[in-house]
């Protein structure tokens, strides 16, 4: 009788272990389900490549990561420049040094203007006159008014501490 009760209680176990592993896989794998989205994505990492735009950032950085996931399976099209492999305070590769690059990510485009910070795929598309069906724009601005919304959220919590802390 105990030795059923165990196998029981293993076959359980190993149930939900496989059921959890099979839900967070699938969590995983819907971020990229929108199909409309990747493609508006895609057609602009392809744009930012085209029109000379270069992504200047850290691999600590955590703002170009947020930047990076931004694009989603896109991002490996990315024009991206890695300017410190070795952790924050460690010197910069050389193009950084001769790019001037003085904050991460930066943004630089050909008619030598740049953008700081997390930018929507949205605003680059429009910095490099990238040419998008309606339907991406869309999906597009969707994106972008989740971005301004998290940073919204991040800044009203920064407040907050801050607040409480004085």
């Amino acid at each position: 009788m105990k030795k059923e009760h165990i196998f029981v209680t293993i076959l359980v176990i190993l149930i939900a272990g496989i059921t959890t592993l099979a839900v967070v896989s699938n969590q995983k794998n819907n971020v990229d389900k929108n199909p409309v989205l990747s493609l508006a994505l895609d057609k602009t990492a392809q744009c930012l490549v085209d029109g000379g735009a270069k992504f200047y950032g850290a691999s600590w950085c955590s703002h170009c990561a947020n930047q990076k996931a931004l694009f989603k399976k896109s991002v490996k099209t990315l024009p991206y420049i890695e300017c410190s492999t070795g952790g924050p305070g460690t010197p910069q590769t050389q193009v950084c040094i001769d790019a001037k690059i003085q904050s991460y990510p930066t943004w630089r485009f050909t008619d030598n203007t740049e953008l700081s910070g997390e930018v929507s795929p949205l605003d680059l598309a429009n910095k490099v006159s990238c040419s998008l069906d309606d339907t991406s724009i869309a999906e597009l601005q969707i994106q972008k008014d989740e971005l301004i919304a998290k940073q919204k959220s991040t800044q009203a919590t920064q407040k907050s501490q801050s607040t409480t802390q004085d």
